[in-house]
């Protein structure tokens, strides 16, 4: 066993004491699936983060149905395009945006 593979040996155990699952070839990626944003009262905001169905909202199947109580705000962030005359803008974006994160990791070993 050569030199390179000793070192990647090492670390790769060094990972695993340390409680990290070191893989390779693996693949993460992350999409962010948008949902219609809710115009909730700052009682309903409340409510909702702490588990709790908002109390006008019982009396009120329809209501109920229609909003999402799941989906969470995230920011979105991009990197900066260059501009036409090929100078960089100053700063990157961070958009904010309210759905969900849909997540997907594959392994050169399962496919």
């Amino acid at each position: 066993m050569g030199a390179i593979e000793r070192l990647f040996d090492r670390f790769d155990a060094t990972l695993r004491n340390a409680g990290y699952l070191p893989m390779s070839g693996q693949i993460l990626d992350a999409t962010l699936v948008a949902a219609p944003k809710q115009r909730n009262t700052n009682a309903e905001k409340a409510d909702l983060r702490a588990g709790r169905i908002p109390e006008d909202w019982q009396d009120k199947p329809p209501k109920l149905f229609h909003k999402d109580r799941h989906a969470r705000w995230t920011l979105k962030f991009t990197k900066a395009k260059r501009q036409d005359d090929g100078s960089m803008p100053a700063t990157d974006l961070a958009i904010p945006f309210f759905g969900y994160k849909s997540h997907v990791s594959i392994d050169r070993s399962s496919g």
